[in-house]
């Protein structure tokens, strides 16, 4: 049978005038397991745009943890948002600012105060990274989202109140590993 069985069913269903069994068909196709629904229509690519401005941190966490991008709406949204370069850039300037305000010994902002020693010990680290997300180059999402994180998290262990600040030298080796072997 040529098509395939499924290709053949989607034809019975839509000339025995079953059009809900040949959307069904349709959908099973056009969405392989691992592949989560995606947004369809203006107001649901809008809704995904909402929910990954609005849960950008557990978006970027399930990504760098190693969520699959293509999950969710969001998670797509979300890890599009994070591959672009402009995204990478401002990244890069996040992990080389917490340097400097490392080397200045300066806080981050009035809540937010940078655990000097700990980036220190990782400025070598943490400058490497910011070089490559810089460039072209396409770069693993989820070291991305889990570099973003860093910076941008309050809990983040770069921050004085945040994770366990030897957690920060694991995190910037795993992403050069990451890194490395793409």
């Amino acid at each position: 049978m040529r098509g395939g069985p499924h290709l053949h069913a989607v034809g019975v269903a839509a000339l025995s005038g079953h059009a809900a069994g040949a959307d069904a068909v349709m959908n099973q196709i056009a969405s392989p397991s691992g592949v989560g629904a995606l947004p369809g229509g203006l107001l649901g690519r809008w809704l995904a745009r909402v929910r990954a401005c609005l849960g950008w941190m557990e978006l970027d966490a399930s990504l760098a943890a190693g969520a699959d991008p293509w999950s969710s709406g969001p998670m797509l949204v979300r890890a599009q948002r994070l591959g672009t370069l402009a995204e990478r850039q401002s990244i890069a300037a996040g992990l080389r600012a917490l340097v400097e305000l490392a080397e200045y010994r300066r806080p981050a902002s009035p809540r937010l105060v940078v655990r000097h020693t700990a980036v220190l010990a990782d400025r070598e680290a943490l400058l490497a990274l910011a070089a490559r997300l810089d460039h072209p180059q396409p770069v693993d999402i989820g070291v991305v989202a889990q570099l973003h994180l860093l910076v941008s998290d309050p809990l983040s262990p770069a921050y004085a109140g945040g994770g366990d600040p030897d957690r920060l030298a694991e995190i910037t080796a795993d992403c050069l590993d990451a890194l490395a072997t793409r």
